[in-house]
């Protein structure tokens, strides 16, 4: 499980179990004041595990089959179809508490007759109506809340809640950009249409290998991706830059889908650098986060020169430093120095071509 899904399951279980929590606390409360009898600590007991185990359940069926078969359905169809899915799921394990709640209470914990005339009785009242209703709106919350996030990219959402970069703030980060070589000839051979579809595929790849790290996906581009990271004391600035030669791994292991469906494999540059760059919230009509500096620029050029070097990967020399110092390897030698539009200092880069290995 990766780290994308681990979030998933954490967040699914934690929000049924609070919901779960608040509907018991609810109904106690009104039973109460009715003057109804209502043995909290069983029900809560009971409530919290059950719904521990369908939470569960259903985070597994979200990450491992429901993700994949609605990935290319609109929004909204998936949203109303998991959600009545989940509804349906959810008030069976009610059922489930309700029932063993009134076979606690018979001695000897019976599920006979008085279990289902109690169950009956629960099904043609208002707390039924009450609980479907307050079940449905969770449900319908809980996926909104998990499809949007996936819209913005991972931590964004959060970011953007609590208006962390409503003001400009400067940031560390390592960039990587990652662009589809001969693009112009792989869209006149497939057709706009098939073509879109390749890059579809290619970026919903890439996203399996980049779910379980730290990394950002910042844009898409056409058929450029830029992906990064933030540079803090648990960065690893190998497994950042070998994302790109798992990926192109990945590739040829898919090497088989991607000739009979396309008939060709996609191949890709990237170009990497790193420094200070400036986070803005920006827009007024469509909000996104932007990045300002020449870390980002820098890295764009360094990709779009790949071919001139013969090279899948180019790194500058301050993220070949960062290198050196994590990982004590020296075998790397400069491929060239490149001048830079705009750089009164010719810029020292690195050709990569394999993965990144401990020295």
């Amino acid at each position: 499980m990766n780290r994308t899904d681990r979030n998933k399951v954490l967040f699914l279980i934690s929000f049924w179990i609070l919901a779960a929590v608040f509907i018991i606390i609810y109904e106690w409360s009104v039973l109460r004041f009715e003057g109804v009898p209502f043995d909290l600590p069983i029900v809560l007991s009971i409530g919290l595990l059950i719904t521990f185990l369908s939470a569960g359940l259903i985070a597994f069926l979200e990450i491992r089959y429901l993700s994949r078969m609605f990935r290319k359905k609109s929004f909204l169809y998936a949203l109303l179809v998991k959600s009545s899915f989940y509804l349906f799921n959810i008030i069976i394990f009610n059922s489930l508490v309700i029932m063993l709640v009134s076979a606690f209470k018979q001695e000897g914990f019976k599920l006979d007759r008085q279990v289902w005339i109690h169950y009956t009785d629960y099904v043609i009242s208002w707390r039924m109506f009450t609980g479907i209703l307050f079940w449905a709106g969770c449900v319908f919350l809980a996926l909104f809340v998990l499809g949007v996030a996936e819209k913005f990219g991972q931590g964004v959402l959060v970011n953007f809640l609590l208006g962390k970069y409503h003001r400009p703030r400067e940031e560390s980060r390592l960039f990587l950009i990652m662009d589809l070589n001969s693009s112009t000839t792989y869209a006149e051979k497939l057709g706009h249409i098939k073509y879109s579809e390749m890059i579809q595929d290619c970026f919903y790849d890439l996203t399996k290998i980049i779910s379980n790290t730290e990394a950002q996906i910042y844009q898409y581009v056409g058929d450029e991706v830029v992906l990064t990271w933030k540079q803090n004391a648990d960065i690893k600035y190998k497994d950042c830059l070998n994302v790109f030669f798992r990926y192109q791994t990945m590739m040829k292991t898919k090497s088989a889908y991607y000739t009979k469906r396309y008939g060709m494999i996609p191949k890709f540059k990237a170009g990497s650098e790193l420094g200070m760059v400036t986070v803005a919230e920006v827009g007024e009509i469509k909000k996104e986060l932007a990045y300002h500096g020449n870390p980002l620029n820098t890295a764009s050029r360094l990709c779009k020169r790949c071919n001139e070097f013969d090279s899948s990967i180019l790194v500058s020399e301050n993220v070949m430093n960062e290198l050196k110092k994590q990982n004590g390897f020296s075998n790397y030698k400069p491929t060239a120095q490149l001048r830079l539009k705009g750089k009164m200092r010719p810029l020292i880069v690195y050709s990569i071509n394999d993965y990144i290995q401990n020295s």
